[in-house]
């Protein structure tokens, strides 16, 4: 019991620390607090989700709940057994639905993020004509396109996340087996 409610805050102090320090970077790269994206809002819920897990979890601890061993006498419990049994099997229906409303909006979170790193727009990378080209893309020193007009998105250096999440599938794109540890002269090796 003691060692679940000192693990169980400690990790609750890790998560508000990053979340904390993620509100502040967040707020400093946009200039103001009040420019926070839809993904900020969303970890926002997130905390109190997980807030609302470890404080119900830790009550839950002290409780019993409506899991009976089998062969359990039925006839010994008083009702104030039975009324903490009920508000334990209401906290534990609590700390489930919790937890997996915690999971999926982090999971939210992620899908809005990974949208954000890879997201580029179609009139960035189709131009109809060449005049509508010099004017939407923006030049840099080399001469390659560093800005879209349209959306003011940046272009990325050539290490982008898209050619870098691509690399590890490449075997498997072009059919290559994994190979055999420790044979050095398998034909898995040989592509």
């Amino acid at each position: 019991m003691l060692r679940l409610a000192v693990e169980s805050w400690i990790w609750y102090s890790v998560v508000l620390i990053v979340t904390i320090s993620r509100y502040v970077s967040r707020a400093l790269l946009f200039g103001s607090a009040k420019r926070l994206k839809t993904d900020d809002w969303i970890m926002l819920a997130a905390v109190l989700t997980y807030t609302t897990l470890v404080v119900c979890m830790n009550m839950v601890v002290d409780k019993n709940s409506n899991l009976l061993p089998p062969g359990f006498d039925i006839s010994t419990l008083t009702p104030a057994d039975i009324a903490e049994r009920q508000l334990g099997s209401k906290l534990v229906l609590v700390v489930e639905e919790m937890q997996i409303c915690t999971i999926w909006i982090l999971k939210a979170c992620l899908i809005i993020m990974y949208y954000r790193l890879t997201y580029v727009s179609i009139a960035c990378m189709l131009p109809t004509t060449a005049d509508t080209a010099s004017q939407v893309c923006t030049s840099g020193e080399s001469g390659r396109q560093d800005s879209c007009g349209l959306c003011g998105f940046k272009f990325r250096p050539h290490g982008d996340i898209i050619p870098g999440s691509l690399v590890p599938s490449i075997p498997l794109l072009l059919g290559c087996s994994h190979p055999k540890p420790y044979v050095s002269n398998s034909p898995a090796w040989q592509v």
